[in-house]
C-alpha cells in the first residue's frame, strides 16, 4: 500500500486465484450473501438466454429486480425430494440459473426431462447460454450438479485470469 501511496510498483494485485467445482456444489444461494451475488453476475456475463422463449434475458429488468423470484432450481425441488440418495444439497449454487417465476411454473416442479419439451427449441443453445451440460435432462441430479459445477469452474477462472 505504502508503494502505490508512492506512486512506485506494487505487487499488491499479483496473486494466482483459482476456483474449483466444489465451490458451486457447496455454496447454496442466499440472495444476501456475497458468493450468490457474485454467481448471479458470473451467469449474466454469459448472456443467458430464456428456458421458455429462447430469447436473451433482459438483464436490465433481472438485474434491477434482483429476488428470489428470478432465479429457480435447474432440477426441481419438488422432483428432488422424492429421490434417494443426492450427493449436495438441492440449493447449491450449481442447481440455480436465470429462470422467472413464471417460466418455473410454466416448467413445472417435474423431472428435467419431462419439462425439456417444454422449452424453446433452442434448448441447446439455452444450456450454453446458462453453462449447463446436456446431463440436466438425465434426471441424475449427482451426474448434472458435478458436471455443471465444473463448467461454472471453468468460466468462472477464464473471467478471473
Amino acid at each position: 500500500m505504502l508503494q502505490l501511496k508512492g506512486g512506485q510498483q506494487s505487487t499488491l494485485g499479483s496473486f494466482n486465484v483459482s476456483i474449483e467445482p466444489e465451490f458451486f456444489l457447496t455454496n447454496e444461494f442466499g440472495i444476501r450473501n456475497v458468493n450468490t451475488k457474485t454467481f448471479v453476475m458470473m451467469l449474466a456475463q454469459n448472456k443467458p438466454l430464456s428456458f421458455v422463449s429462447g430469447a436473451p434475458v433482459d438483464l436490465n429488468t433481472k438485474l434491477k429486480e434482483y429476488n428470489n423470484t428470478e432465479f429457480h432450481h435447474m432440477v426441481p425441488r419438488a422432483f428432488l425430494k422424492n429421490l434417494q440418495k443426492i450427493d449436495y444439497p438441492i440449493s447449491a449454487l450449481a442447481n440455480h440459473c436465470f429462470l422467472s417465476r413464471s417460466e418455473n411454473k410454466h416448467l413445472g416442479g417435474v423431472a428435467p426431462s419431462a419439462y425439456k419439451q417444454k422449452m424453446a427449441a433452442n434448448y441447446d443453445g439455452i444450456l450454453r447460454s446458462a453453462l449447463a451440460p446436456e446431463s440436466l435432462f438425465s434426471d441424475d441430479y449427482n451426474v448434472f450438479a458435478r458436471e455443471r459445477a465444473k463448467r461454472l469452474a471453468e468460466y468462472a477462472n477464464k473471467l478471473v485470469s
